[in-house]
């Protein structure tokens, strides 16, 4: 039973952050959008109805075809990159399934909501920081742990090289 569950446990994984990231904009929507705002921790963190028709920072804001090709293609890239068992540890295909859930959960705003609009609704106003939501989290945490990944994975290369050397003498003769 364990191991019929650990099979599914990344596309649960994946569709848990979907289902997370759409309840969180339904929410923001049905609740933020007609009150405005809900301060959470005054002049830190508020709840803050928006949305963006761009990427992080309006990246391209405007461009909906644009964003959704760009998506696919990275969505398509991902699917490739675990299929063939590139990302070969847990942190890393953590990483990979945490960014694939936010891709997709920003994927379908722009697909389905009116004019391609994203909804963002944490407004971190301690530093000034751009409004987010939940997919954004799970993107920029996902990449994240894919880059400790990357690092781990040159670390041990590295590591390998050396002691495959023999005497340690890196200069060639």
């Amino acid at each position: 039973m364990q191991n019929r569950f650990r099979k599914y446990l990344p596309f649960l994984t994946v569709v848990l952050i979907v289902l997370l990231d759409q309840l969180t904009k339904y929410w923001a929507v049905s609740f933020l959008l007609p009150g405005g705002e809900i301060e959470v921790i005054p002049n830190v963190f508020y709840l803050n109805f928006a949305t963006n028709n761009g990427a992080a920072w309006s990246m391209l804001a405007g461009r909906r075809v644009i964003l959704l090709l760009v998506t696919v293609l990275a969505l398509a890239l991902i699917l490739v990159v675990l299929k063939k068992g590139w990302v070969n540890t847990k942190l890393g295909r953590c990483g990979v399934y945490f960014v694939l859930g936010g891709a997709i959960g920003n994927f379908l705003d722009r697909a389905f909501r009116a004019g391609g609009r994203v909804v963002d609704l944490f407004d971190f106003r301690l530093i000034n920081f751009p409004i987010f939501n939940v997919a954004d989290v799970f993107i920029t945490v996902g990449g994240v742990l894919f880059g400790l990944f990357v690092l781990q994975t040159a670390l041990q290369d590295r590591k390998e090289r050396k002691s495959g050397d023999g005497d340690g003498d890196s200069h060639a003769d």
